[in-house]
């Protein structure tokens, strides 16, 4: 009887312990966080994120491509008029170009008498210009167009050469303010015409011009 009295007693006290186990049982430790640039993320969310980045970068554009491109864009020369006008290429279409701030020689009897050192100014533009890639600034103080039509603009070559500019130093062009309305290079074009004045360059030298 003691015997019976004993198991019993010793499988209830198995029994309850048992279920104290299961019921007080404490729970297993998450697996450790990977330190993130000081935030804890899981490995799942980093490949995530690391994804979306790598799309974007791939994906991004460099910034100011195509401005650089608008502003590389030239245009071929096609004939020479005169000293300060000619005819250029512009989306296959022939237009004509007059110089902005400069006026040179007359060379062309059709418009008016021959002028002198007209010849020498026509000649020059053609070593400049003709056959030349060259890249053309508007003035918004400026018409876009003359009465005649011809686009009234700066003219640069590839190198730089600012051939406006060029005309008056070298003395085949006199500054030239159209109806004293001021225009984005008319200083500069003033203070080269006066050295070239100076020096008795070109027409200066040759011609006795007058400055209009």
């Amino acid at each position: 009887m003691k015997k019976r009295y004993i198991f019993l007693v010793g499988l209830i006290c198995f029994v309850a312990g048992f279920f104290v186990t299961i019921l007080f049982r404490v729970p297993p430790e998450p697996e450790p966080q990977k330190w993130n640039g000081g935030s804890c993320e899981d490995a799942t969310e980093n490949q995530e994120i690391d994804s979306v980045d790598a799309e974007i970068k791939g994906n991004s554009k460099n910034p100011g491509t195509v401005l650089e491109e608008e502003l590389e864009t030239f245009y071929t020369v096609l004939q020479i008029t005169d000293g300060d006008t000619f005819s250029v290429s512009i989306d296959g279409e022939t237009e004509s170009v007059r110089l902005i701030g400069i006026d040179t020689p007359e060379n062309n009897e059709k418009y008016r008498s021959v002028e002198c050192f007209g010849g020498e100014s026509t000649k020059r533009a053609i070593e400049l210009l003709e056959g030349k890639q060259i890249k053309l600034e508007a003035d918004p103080t400026q018409a876009d167009v003359d009465e005649y039509g011809r686009l009234l603009r700066y003219v640069f070559l590839d190198d730089g050469t600012f051939i406006n500019q060029l005309l008056i130093e070298e003395g085949f062009a006199k500054e030239y303010t159209f109806k004293g309305s001021e225009y984005k290079y008319q200083k500069d074009f003033r203070l080269a015409e006066s050295k070239a004045q100076k020096e008795l360059k070109g027409l200066w030298g040759n011609c006795n011009a007058i400055k209009n």
